[in-house]
């Protein structure tokens, strides 16, 4: 009996169904693992080129993964930057309300102090705010902007960098030509000889003064004045018989215009006057500004320039740089944006009236020294932080905000794509290990058919095993 092995005593029919019991054993295990796992390719046998597709739109599915996580993750910091920046435009307008109620010229100077005191304190509270941290990133501050270097003040009332995509520094060369001018028109009647009504329309609104008869220069200069704060128009006395009047503002959306509803008061000119808008050549382009602020564009690099009014010729040329804050924009990292957050502090809101923090206490433009130009300072303030906050809302929206959404679409479809390749079809896997388990059953039925038919076989491979 040496050398006797059970599939010398099968005969081939039998062999094949050992064989091919143990095919389908293994199949139903392949088709339990697939329905378990959901997953159709488990070995690099079962499809070795749809296994190679497979891991590529894995990897970018994965990818396409943290991407949308990382942009919602960065338009939540760029939710609390803008709505602390329009919280900080709130604040604003509460304390230009205060200078507004003291350039009315009715309060006591206690009164006066008292709104002096409590401006003060709003300013505080802006400064407190820009310092908001998210994540421990400083966002209002000027630490997550661009910066700028070499800017002469007297030249420069303000720079915003709008856009900057570029990591070099950028300089900027202002050569102003003609500069900006205000709206003015000059009364010329002396002492008024009769009562006179008139309404005036300034940049800022409009307002109907009545003038007694026998006014002087020196009081119809001080009414005009004191309501300086409504139209938005100054008025210098010259001498006994002329006042000159012009706008606080530059440029060509500074008018003025004197109604005269009964009286007579006597004007240089007739009906509407005008200024004239700046014009210089930076970096070699003729730009026309807006007053006195221009916008240019040079190497990826957008700035808002507000010159000083008494500027004039080729300024001092500064730098822009820094990379703001960077945010990844695809799945591969290899492209990317750059914003640069507002810098939102006291001491960096300035405009062509002045700096924000001469209007707080001991400041030039304090309440009591200046209400009516506080007034503008914190006019000019308020826009910056405005334009700062819709900078962030329009970063957020248009770049963050459509960069989701194409990442989460090109998800589905990278998904869809992974699944047709990788995923089990669980209705057609089920048929298969239904269709399987039963084969299987009918061979293990055909199998013990042949058993009983060999049991005598059978008996013998015992005794022959016992026996040795």
């Amino acid at each position: 009996m040496a050398g006797l092995s059970v599939s010398s005593l099968l005969d081939p029919s039998q062999v094949a169904a050992i064989s091919r019991y143990r095919e389908l054993g293994s199949e139903i295990a392949k088709n339990n693992q697939r329905i378990s796992s959901l997953r159709r390719i488990t070995s690099a046998a079962d499809d070795p080129s749809g296994l190679v597709s497979s891991s590529i739109l894995k990897s970018q599915m994965d990818g396409l993964e943290t991407l949308v996580s990382s942009l919602k993750r960065d338009s939540s910091m760029l939710d609390s930057a803008a709505s602390t920046a329009m919280e900080i435009v709130s604040q604003l307008q509460a304390a230009r309300s205060l200078a507004v109620e003291v350039a009315g010229g009715t309060l006591s100077a206690s009164e006066v102090a008292g709104k002096q005191a409590a401006l003060d304190g709003i300013l505080r509270g802006v400064d407190t705010l820009a310092g908001t941290h998210f994540n421990g990133k400083r966002l209002l501050d000027g630490s997550a902007g661009f910066r700028t270097s070499g800017v002469n003040t007297a030249q420069f009332a303000s720079i915003q960098v709008l856009d900057r995509q570029t990591s070099s520094d950028v300089a900027f060369a202002v050569n102003v030509t003609s500069a900006a001018t205000r709206a003015t028109n000059s009364y010329t009647g002396g002492t008024l000889g009769g009562a006179a009504t008139v309404t005036l329309n300034g940049p800022s609104g409009q307002t109907t003064l009545a003038l007694a008869s026998g006014s002087d220069t020196t009081a119809i200069t001080n009414a005009f004045n004191a309501a300086t704060y409504l139209t938005g128009v100054q008025a210098v006395r010259v001498d006994a018989t002329t006042i000159n009047f012009n706008t606080v503002d530059y440029g060509s959306d500074a008018t003025l215009e004197f109604e005269v509803n009964s009286g007579t008061f006597t004007l240089a000119t007739a009906g509407e006057t005008a200024g004239t808008d700046a014009v210089a050549t930076i970096n070699g382009q003729s730009v026309t500004g807006k007053g006195t602020t221009f916008v240019a564009s040079s190497q990826s690099t957008t700035v808002a320039i507000t010159t000083a009014a008494s500027a004039s010729g080729a300024l001092t040329s500064f730098t822009v740089g820094g990379s703001g804050t960077e945010f990844i924009l695809n799945d591969t990292a290899t492209s990317k944006a750059r914003l640069g957050l507002p810098d939102l502090n006291v001491a960096n809101l300035n405009g062509v009236n002045g700096s924000l923090s001469s209007v707080m206490s001991g400041g030039s433009n304090n309440l009591s020294v200046d209400a009516a130009n506080a007034v503008k300072i914190l006019d000019e303030a308020i826009s910056q932080a405005t334009i700062g906050a819709s900078l962030v809302g329009a970063f957020q929206k248009y770049t963050l905000g459509s960069t989701e959404t194409v990442a989460n679409k090109n998800r589905e479809f990278v998904g869809r794509a992974y699944n047709d390749i990788a995923a089990t079809d669980v209705a057609v896997e089920s048929a298969l290990l239904a269709n399987n388990q039963l084969l299987q059953q009918a061979t293990l039925q055909s199998l013990q058919i042949f058993a009983r038919q060999n049991e005598d076989v059978l008996d013998l491979l015992r005794t022959t095993a016992f026996r040795y």
